[in-house]
């Protein structure tokens, strides 16, 4: 679907697990992926071992061979333009995560304490239920009171690397 600029766009939610091979499945448990308005994946990965500064040292130079949680959710944030993870000694920062493919944005990674991904992975789990299918959405405002959505709109849209096209599309 070809995204319209909404200011109150569609979320979908998905287990990032149905982005990868059968055989590799098991270990993107637990990593969920937010799409606003069809268009801007926010992944949210649960907790590594250690920072993820010189990212793309850690990561496995065959992506599509992984062989544990920790290279599995180090690709997620590799690959992605927008990621959440939770960090007690960097909650509340941000990282940018630069591009290791030419021509392509850098990333960009929001630390939040466990405590606060734990809010998170709750209300995914259960907006998963709700909203039902993977193709199905709901607006943001249906999910206002939800922490989920208050991060969203307060800490990753008006985060300052979040790229202006991005804005566009949702209606800022």
């Amino acid at each position: 679907m070809k995204p319209i600029p909404r200011y109150d766009f569609p979320i979908n939610i998905r287990p990032y697990a149905c982005e990868v091979d059968k055989q590799v499945q098991p270990f993107y448990e637990g990593i969920i992926e937010v799409t606003l308005n069809f268009h801007i994946a926010v992944v949210f990965v649960p907790e590594l071992d250690k920072t993820v500064s010189c990212l793309h040292q850690q990561v496995p130079d065959n992506i599509d061979n992984v062989n544990s949680e920790r290279e599995a959710r180090l690709i997620t944030i590799a690959t992605e333009f927008y990621s959440v993870t939770p960090n007690i000694l960097l909650a509340g920062q941000e990282e940018v995560i630069p591009s290791s493919y030419p021509g392509t944005p850098d990333g960009l990674l929001f630390y939040v304490s466990p405590q606060e991904f734990n809010v998170f992975s709750q209300e995914l789990t259960g907006l998963s239920q709700r909203i039902g299918r993977v193709y199905n959405s709901c607006k943001i405002s249906d999910i206002k009171e939800y922490q989920l959505a208050k991060f969203i709109l307060f800490r990753v849209i008006t985060s300052r690397h979040f790229r202006s096209f991005d804005l566009q599309i949702l209606g800022r």
